[in-house]
């Protein structure tokens, strides 16, 4: 490019903070598809400071408790959640400081898995990519 030309020079955006970048295996895997990847998203969505309670991503991704259940059971088999149990501190006391009746605790942990070598069953369903056939001409010459 020469110098008459002009240079384009992109600046920080307000949608750089707004979005984020997704592998694209995540959502062609027939493992995660559907209210797990919603969750797994969510929570990749919050910022890393922030700590979210179960009911309050229940209640922000419109999941039920079943639904929740499900959807973190299927990230744990795919290795996208990791399910940490430990015991119940002060801390963890309720209102008026009363504790709940179990003396465990769950945190999940957010973990990015590398990619399974064996294709997901679903894979195969892929829209065929944007070229000279995808006019509906089955010679592919696009006219």
């Amino acid at each position: 490019m020469s110098a008459a030309e002009g240079s384009t020079f992109r600046g920080s955006l307000k949608l750089d903070s707004e979005t984020m970048k997704v592998r694209n295996w995540w959502v062609r895997d027939s493992r995660i598809v559907g209210n797990p990847l919603s969750l797994y998203l969510y929570l990749l969505s919050v910022d890393v400071q922030e700590e979210i309670t179960i009911d309050g991503a229940r209640q922000a991704l419109g999941l039920g408790a079943d639904a929740f259940v499900t959807a973190t059971r299927r990230l744990e088999e795919a290795g996208f959640l990791e399910r940490v149990e430990r015991p119940l501190s002060e801390d963890d006391a309720g209102p008026g400081g009363n504790r709940a009746t179990r003396s465990v605790r769950y945190d999940f942990h957010v973990l990015d898995p590398a990619q399974p070598e064996s294709r997901p069953s679903n894979e195969g369903t892929a829209l065929p990519a944007p070229g000279p056939s995808s006019t509906g001409d089955p010679g592919g010459s696009g006219s």
